[in-house]
């Protein structure tokens, strides 16, 4: 029965609730959005005045206008680099104290890597992509190489011209298809206002991912240009952008049963990946990056304890794991419940014996589903090791800059287009400012202990997955602890003026250096250079043969079909809806300011000061009319992070935060009877605006009444 069950939800058409769908497949869905509820036309969305150009990308989390003045509003954790940052320049903690600025001259920088985008315009370009390299005679190697250089060709024509366009490539449907994304780069960004961690993240990591919930996690930002409406650095001189399109605030909330829709830039999700990288997510790469989690926590916390300069510096660090081990927890918890491995594979014998049962499928796909199936397990050999290089991405700090200021000195010996991307001359702007911003999240002491933890892991690694030029590097320093004490000792990159000049330097001057992290990053960086071939072969492997799985797939699925979330503008619909997530257990829809009093305690659900104070001072019974977050159908994913959830008319309603436990594998398949979303609720946004933060102006500006006329 469980088999039957769970293999359904991959093989069955699209629920009316499911998808992340793609401005341009909204005309097609017209009529079945009005029968949901939907009471704008997609001319009300669609265009130049269209709605959605209120949409916008902070890069990590999505946001909108709210105000004609380049006032954005998002979730409060995806300020909190931003908080960490302005922290710094004012002594205080602004995570943990949150911020409001009553006039424009108080808003704080959020800091020299903050940016925002603004979608221009989407197009198709999967023609001038695949020219050439759709021959099944190509090598794979050489199909990787000219599917690279037509995306940074059509890249760098789109930027052309212009300082602040944005470009890029990207693919749908495991490359079936190719859009090329052009944006408008917003380099002045300003704190408005973030409410304390005690009400943005109420709950803290208990609540994290559950239901029911009572968190603020809403802010406000601004974004700024140049006098000339120029796009800009931070400069006191530059003022609010306005606003192409804005979206109004609703105090009027919503019941259950509601129509509501999101519009945001959804990540990643995984619904078309094949039966081998769904068994080793839930075999190997979830359970082992758990484990890896919980001991670089440990390390962060440790720290954090231990100083307010280092809680302040590794603060969002800490939440970003803490929120990734949970998330991975409960996917476990999900893959077990709805027997996932079991419908993963059942999903892969049902497509096997379609394509078998059928000569013209039999010839049209059995061949490149088969060899794309051997490529994925081919590859996932090597995937505990390529995880262990990814963390190095992340940390240590001083390995992480090292090895990009070596790699920009390797592409600037190339012409631009034959650069590898995230370094050609377009990406400069981009490194200087995260060198920059390095120094707000850099502490020696825990960097030291993460390092300590990674290699460790690195060094462990045996036969064809050891990594030998770091085991050589690190056997020629004496061991691990000798290498880190040379590490640490007084290191140069600490310094943001000499991280910032090895993008002037040239590739031999750097190998040349005797800095011992840029030996280590050399000796990483010739490492992969020397897997190059193969792995561009891997990836030559996979734009030849994932399309061909994936066309499969649709071919088999009947009914509409929406694309894997990447990063670009979707929109999902649905429903003010509860759920059962056990028998005899109901959960409604709407949580109460009632609740979070009756909540509050001690660690994570410590009460705000003010809250408290001011909610003790209502009638009676009257807190439990404050509506504080609601749960919906909608379909959601890491991206979708500030999200306006709106009404069917299009106003703000609230904002998504987060997904409930039940639902957390979500990302791999979609379950309509316990699949929710989690939202801020806009009236508690108005109400802590209007009685707690006494940010009169800011409700002015947002046209909602102060005292409430």
């Amino acid at each position: 029965m469980l088999l039957s069950l769970t293999a359904s939800l991959f093989l069955s058409p699209v629920h009316a609730d499911e998808g992340m769908w793609l401005p341009d497949q909204i005309q097609a869905r017209s009529d079945s959005l009005a029968a949901m509820g939907m009471t704008l036309a997609p001319s009300d969305l669609l265009g130049e005045k269209g709605l959605l150009k209120a949409m916008a990308s902070l890069g990590h989390c999505s946001a909108a206008f709210v105000g004609e003045a380049g006032l954005l509003a998002t979730n409060a954790h995806c300020t909190r680099s931003y908080l960490q940052h302005a922290s710094q320049t004012v002594d205080k903690d602004l995570v943990q104290e949150g911020f409001y600025a009553p006039n424009r001259a108080a808003e704080l920088s959020a800091g020299p890597s903050a940016r925002v985008y603004l979608l221009e315009g989407m197009s198709d370009v999967t023609e001038r992509v695949l020219k050439g390299a759709g021959k099944r005679w190509v090598k794979d190697g050489d199909r990787f190489k000219m599917v690279d250089r037509a995306r940074k060709e059509i890249a760098a024509e789109c930027e052309s011209g212009s300082d602040s366009r944005r470009c890029k490539v990207v693919s749908f449907d495991g490359g079936l298809g190719y859009q090329l994304i052009q944006q408008r780069e917003i380099k002045d960004v300003r704190l408005v206002f973030a409410p304390p961690e005690t009400i943005a993240m109420f709950g803290g990591e208990t609540d994290n991912w559950m239901w029911p919930r009572h968190c603020g996690d809403f802010a406000f930002i601004r974004a700024y240009v140049g006098p000339e409406g120029q796009t800009a650095d931070y400069d006191k001189l530059n003022v609010p952008i306005q606003a192409p399109a804005h979206f109004k605030m609703s105090e009027e909330g919503v019941s259950e049963g509601d129509f509501v829709w999101i519009a945001g830039f959804p990540g990643s999700t995984y619904r078309t990946r094949s039966a081998p990288e769904g068994l080793d997510a839930a075999t190997n790469r979830y359970p082992t990056s758990i484990a890896m989690f919980t001991d670089l926590m440990g390390v962060l916390r440790h720290h954090a304890r231990k100083s307010k300069t280092a809680r302040i510096k590794l603060n969002n660090a800490m939440f970003g794991l803490s929120n990734r081990r949970k998330s991975y927890q409960g996917m476990l918890a999900n893959f077990e419940s709805s027997g996932f491995v079991e419908g993963k594979t059942a999903e892969r014998a049902a497509l096997e014996q379609w394509i078998g049962s059928d000569k013209k499928r039999k010839k049209q796909f059995e061949e490149d589903v088969a060899g794309f199936h051997l490529a994925v397990e081919e590859q996932l050999t090597a995937a505990h090791r390529s995880r262990l290089v990814g963390l190095t991405g992340w940390a240590p700090k001083l390995l992480r800059a090292a090895r990009s200021g070596y790699r920009w000195s390797i592409e600037q010996e190339k012409a631009d287009l034959e650069r590898r991307m995230g370094y050609q001359e377009r990406d400069r702007a981009r490194l200087e400012s995260d060198y920059k911003a390095m120094e707000r999240s850099y502490y020696a002491p825990a960097d030291r202990d993460l390092a300590a933890k990674i290699f460790g892991w690195i060094l462990e690694l045996e036969g064809d997955q050891a990594i030998g030029p770091l085991v050589d590097w690190f056997e020629r320093q004496g061991g691990l602890k000798p290498a880190l004490d040379k590490l640490y000792k007084a290191p140069v990159l600490a310094s943001e003026s000499a991280r910032l000049g090895m993008l002037n330097r040239s590739r031999m001057d750097l190998e040349s250096s005797t800095d011992p992290w840029m030996q280590l990053a050399i000796a990483l960086e010739q490492w992969q250079e020397a897997q190059k071939e193969e792995t561009e072969a891997r990836k030559g492997a996979m734009i030849r043969l994932r399309p061909r799985y994936v066309a499969a797939l649709k071919a088999m699925r009947t009914g509409a079909f929406y694309s894997d979330a990447n990063g670009t503008l979707r929109l999902s619909f649905g429903h003010v809806s509860g759920y059962s997530p056990q028998e005899a257990v109901t959960y409604t829809p709407h949580t109460s300011l009632a609740g979070l009093m009756a909540k509050g305690g001690d660690g994570d659900f410590e009460l705000d000061e003010e809250l408290a104070r001011v909610a003790s001072t209502l009638p009676a019974g009257a807190s439990a009319g404050v509506a504080v977050n609601f749960l919906t159908t909608l379909d959601n994913t890491g991206g979708n992070s500030g999200s306006p959830t709106l009404n069917a008319a299009g106003e703000v309603v609230g904002w998504v935060f987060d997904r409930n436990w039940e639902a957390v594998a979500a990302d791999w398949v979609f379950e309509p009877e316990v699949t929710r979303s989690i939202h801020v609720d806009a009236r508690f946004a108005l109400w802590l605006l209007k009685e707690v933060a006494h940010a009169d102006p800011l409700l002015k500006e947002l046209g909602v009444s102060s005292n409430g006329d």
